[in-house]
């Protein structure tokens, strides 16, 4: 029952100091507006959404984003140098003797084509690291 007593005693001092506290914050705009305010005065917010619609652009800004841009487009270029490559070639010539067929000794063209699959797997894992370092030096491992 004590406690609840001493809870009421500092809820009630409590409530007394907001109250000189807001009756100070009336008299010090009081005296910074030159106008005398009524008790029961009613205070808005502003709108803040005004400064939501315009951006602000400063040349840092910009060099921000384009860092951004740069880095982006380096992870990019790192995912595409991992994967396979696909090649076509094809290749062609005349031949004395045939090379294709060695015991003809005439002249005679040919032609070589096909397709290529190059990828290095092996150093997957080391050039991802080799080449994901420079190019955020904020970016930790």
């Amino acid at each position: 029952m004590a406690t609840l007593k001493v809870r009421e005693l500092e809820l009630t001092s409590d409530i007394v100091a907001l109250a000189a506290d807001i009756n100070t914050y009336f008299l010090l705009l009081e005296q910074l507006t030159g106008k005398t305010l009524p008790k029961d005065v009613q205070f808005e917010v502003p709108n803040t959404n005004v400064l939501d619609d315009t951006t602000i652009q400063r040349p840092e800004n910009e060099l921000f984003e384009s860092q951004k841009s740069l880095f982006a487009a380096q992870e990019a270029s790192i995912a595409v140098n991992t994967l396979p490559k696909i090649s076509v070639f094809a290749q062609g010539g005349v031949g004395d003797p045939n090379p294709l067929n060695f015991s003809d000794f005439s002249t005679t063209t040919f032609a070589l084509g096909g397709i290529r699959l190059n990828w290095n797997f092996l150093d997957f894992w080391e050039r991802e690291k080799r080449e994901t370092a420079p190019t955020d030096p904020n970016r930790t491992n």
